[in-house]
């Protein structure tokens, strides 16, 4: 289909009971049919003169979600788990897929598994372009470096001290 029936598709068509209003029709038809050339470009004739409206087509536009940083979801998790009292530290390390988190809990209960299962949950909702890996240590009463090696991670926070 060509653009002028494009135009007059839109605005009406040719069986319009009153002459005038086609001939009006017709008119702004002329003024403002574009050209379309094959290299892309668009050009509207005002009657004057020729000119350009699209020098080159427009990509669409990128809609991203706000990049974070590991300080920035070790913070947001950090707050999200103060509630939950067997939970002591969180260590983040960003990955090329986006971030691995590791939760260091002593004697936590069930209900508080769940509960972290559940925000952690949230938080991949939140942000569904980052990938997100979750661990849990309960490191039952025992020191943290006989349970697991943490080392190299990007950021940390201490809920409490052991």
């Amino acid at each position: 289909m060509a653009i002028p029936d494009l135009y007059q598709s839109s605005v009406g068509s040719y069986n319009t009971s009153s002459r005038s209003a086609r001939q009006i029709l017709r008119e702004e038809q002329t003024y403002y049919e574009p050209e379309v050339l094959m290299t892309g470009q668009v050009w509207v004739d005002s009657g004057r003169q020729a000119r350009p409206l699209l020098s080159q087509p427009m990509a669409p536009p990128r809609i991203t979600a706000p990049t974070l940083d590991a300080q920035e979801v070790a913070e947001r998790l950090a707050q999200q788990v103060r509630q939950l009292s067997s939970l002591e530290s969180i260590y983040v390390r960003v990955k090329p897929w986006g971030f691995e988190c590791w939760f260091v809990a002593n004697h936590s209960t069930e209900d508080e598994r769940f509960r972290l299962y559940d925000l952690e949950w949230q938080l991949m909702e939140l942000t569904p372009d980052v990938g997100f890996k979750f661990h849990l240590v309960d490191r039952q009463g025992r020191l943290l470096t006989e349970v697991v090696t943490l080392e190299p991670y990007d950021a940390a926070v201490i809920l409490r001290k052991t």
